[in-house]
């Protein structure tokens, strides 16, 4: 669960504060299935719909990816290849997938509930930092041979989510659309290291400076 990396002590979670602290999909969907009836309101279709497009493949079936994680991460190839010969029908087949996934045109028709947009993307950006942190490739010097200083891996954290909701997106014409999670991503960096925000302010600076080149 992510209260183990933000929080300290025990604590019990009620709905729907336990669904966004668990890490593992089945078991947020039992929290999510289990819900009081007050909750059977558009918040909650809502959570539903992007439950499955994150969990669940395209014939419907929970197959253990994180499909937010899959998209994100194919970020950078798609900026790098734009360019390509192929790249401009690959870079629009590649947004669509992203825009889906995220059912980023459902949040237009539903800005009154953005906020469920808004605590499913921190979920995911603080479990993206909790995976990043934990990877020995990811929090390693070159070759793997030692582990990076804790400033130098805040650093590095806060970039590739920069670059990730900043640099990338204005690369591939979709940064307007990406505002919420960069909003969302930024705030989670700011819940795993309080008083770090100033570390993430130069990362945003920089991926400012180089998306306006």
């Amino acid at each position: 669960m992510l209260e183990r990396e933000m929080k300290t002590g025990q604590q019990q979670y009620e709905w729907p504060d336990n669904y966004y602290m668990e890490t593992d999909g089945m078991r947020r969907k039992g929290y999510l299935d289990a819900a009081p009836e007050a909750s059977d309101s558009r918040e909650n279709q809502l959570r539903h719909m992007l439950w499955e497009k994150r969990y669940t493949d395209a014939r419907g079936r929970y197959d253990g990816t994180d499909h937010f994680l899959k998209v994100w991460m194919d970020l950078p190839f798609l900026a790098k290849s734009k360019d390509g010969l192929f790249g401009k029908s690959r870079v629009r087949k590649g947004v669509e997938e992203i825009r889906e996934t995220l059912l980023l045109d459902l949040l237009k028709e539903n800005r009154d509930h953005k906020e469920v947009w808004y605590r499913e993307f921190i979920h995911f950006s603080c479990l993206y930092i909790q995976i990043s942190k934990g990877d020995r490739s990811y929090s390693t010097t070159l070759f793997g041979i030692g582990k990076l200083p804790e400033d130098n891996l805040l650093r590095k954290i806060a970039m590739d989510l920069c670059e990730k909701t900043i640099l990338y997106p204005d690369s591939l014409g979709f940064r307007d659309d990406q505002e919420l999670l960069a909003r969302a991503a930024k705030d989670a960096f700011c819940l795993y290291y309080p008083g770090k925000e100033w570390v993430y302010e130069e990362a945003k600076r920089e991926a400012e400076n180089r998306a306006s080149r």
